[in-house]
Order: structure tokens, then C-alpha cells, then sequence
């Protein structure tokens, strides 16, 4: 495996090292590493790098292929949240992540800014793909049409090594 590349400055992207996704008919765009190569057939945006680990893994009856590392971008309407604040948003989301991770144990969490200004909630956790363990870094942004899902992940034993690259995409996020 490569090394990692290391991730610009906040606010800085070096267009040697980072290659721009942007979509303006949902409002969004951000940075990930030049070098990665996106997945295609799926219904969230996901990039990984070309040489990333990967195997088959057969969840609940459903068999996908996996990576490690790569970020993952998920977009969806307000729907039943639509009345809630951004805050009691990421509270129901957080409460669900037992549901949707299995062995699912919460290492930390944390507000902050993307590059666009808007708050966002991170969660980082641990969890079980494929019956291997995994880390993650999952940030919430809650717009009033519309919530956005950016996560970085990665088997536990590679987290540490991709964490700032993973932190950086998630953190470049803009959206309108």
C-alpha cells in the first residue's frame, strides 16, 4: 500500500494533491485525494484510493463489496425531521447507530465548521463490517430541505494511517 497523502492546511487545497467533487444540482461539493477513484453503482457518492483494501462481506442477507479507507457521501430529504432542530436531528440519528452498526461503541463526539460555515455534528465509532472491525468518522449536516451523511471509515488497523485524510474530505464539505 502507498503512503498516505497528507491532507492541506484547513482551507488550503493544492490542486497537486486534492481533486474537487462537486454536484450544483444537489448543492454540494468537496475535496478528496487526487488519486482516489470513485465506486460506482451505488446510491451515495464514494471514493476510495485505487490501491484501498478490499473484500466481500454478506451483512443481513446483503452481499457488497467493501473498502478500506474511503468517504462516503449521503444525501437525503428532511422528511419526519423536518420539524426538528439540527440538533435533535443528530440526537435521533445518534440513537440509532446500534441499530444500523453492529457491535456499534461510541469513541467521542463533536461540533465544528465545514467550508461552507454551517454546523455539523461528528461522531467517531467503532463497529463490525463483514465480521471485521471497522472506525468511523461520520458527520451530520442538517439544512432545511435536506440532510447530509459524510463519513470516513476504514479498518481499525488502517484508521490511524488515513484519519487526517479522512478528516480533511469530511471537512471541505460545502453546501447550499
Amino acid at each position: 500500500m502507498s503512503s498516505p497523502q497528507q491532507p492541506p492546511p484547513a482551507g488550503s487545497y493544492d490542486p497537486a494533491q486534492w481533486t474537487i467533487c462537486a454536484n450544483p444540482t444537489f448543492g454540494f461539493q468537496f475535496h478528496y485525494p487526487r488519486g482516489w477513484v470513485d465506486v460506482p453503482g451505488q446510491r451515495s457518492i464514494i471514493y476510495r484510493p485505487a490501491d484501498a483494501r478490499s473484500f466481500i462481506a454478506s451483512d443481513g442477507g446483503k452481499t457488497q463489496q467493501i473498502f478500506s479507507p474511503a468517504v462516503t457521501l449521503t444525501m437525503m430529504p428532511r422528511g419526519k425531521t423536518a420539524g426538528q432542530t439540527p440538533a435533535e436531528v443528530f440526537a435521533g440519528f445518534k440513537s440509532l447507530m446500534p441499530t444500523y452498526f453492529r457491535d456499534y461503541a461510541h469513541r467521542g463526539e463533536q461540533t465544528f465548521r465545514l467550508a461552507s460555515g454551517q454546523e455539523a455534528w461528528e461522531i467517531v465509532f467503532d463497529f463490525l463490517k463483514g465480521g471485521r472491525p471497522f472506525r468511523a468518522l461520520m458527520a451530520y449536516v442538517v439544512l432545511p430541505n435536506a440532510i447530509f451523511i459524510f463519513d470516513g471509515s476504514g479498518l481499525q488497523t488502517d484508521f490511524s494511517t488515513h484519519e487526517a485524510v479522512l478528516r480533511q474530505s469530511i471537512r471541505s464539505l460545502r453546501v447550499q
